[in-house]
């Protein structure tokens, strides 16, 4: 894993980072074409998830508004395309309990779908216990949420996260 992974995995739940960098070991066993796996996303604000749900369901002028509100840089028109079904607070991403990560090859993301190295990162990560966002179409996607609903986070979860990382992420162990 890269340095910027390393410090995606600092500010998650701890037993996802650590589930997550054995992902990665396994995986970069396997590989061995020198591909590796890389966290992309990690937890976020729920200002920047707002700013990432509003993009393909607002104008680019509020989408870039709202995006230089949370410290994101503008996009162009062309790219103002769905990137989330959830909103602020509906995301494991915003309880710091989500991550997404790609395979990098040659220092670079592999997004096709098509690519070996995605059917293995999903039943890896599976194996592993944890969460993945295949089963609603987001392969890149993991998370750890203990007894909470996998799909996205609930009143209570949300209520939780409201008094502290520790409060929640001590009931998802």
């Amino acid at each position: 894993m890269d340095h910027n992974s390393d410090v995606l995995l600092s500010e998650v739940h701890p037993t996802l980072a650590a589930k997550v960098r054995t992902m990665a070991a396994m995986l970069e066993l396997e590989w061995t074409d020198g591909t590796e796996l890389r966290v992309t996303q990690g937890g976020r604000t729920w200002a920047r998830q707002h700013a990432l749900y509003l993009q393909g369901r607002a104008d680019i002028y509020d989408v870039n508004a709202c995006r230089a509100n949370c410290g994101l840089a503008p996009i162009p028109e062309d790219l103002n395309e769905r990137v989330t079904k959830a909103d602020a607070g509906y995301s494991w991403h915003n309880l710091f309990c989500a991550v997404d990560v790609a395979p990098f090859r040659s220092g670079h993301p592999i997004w096709d779908e098509n690519d070996s190295t995605w059917p293995r990162i999903v039943a890896v990560g599976q194996s592993l216990g944890l969460h993945s966002g295949v089963s609603w179409g987001d392969k890149p996607h993991f998370q750890w949420t203990g007894r909470f609903p996998a799909a996205a986070p609930d009143d209570e979860a949300r209520a939780l996260w409201q008094q502290g990382p520790a409060v929640l992420w001590a009931e998802i162990p």
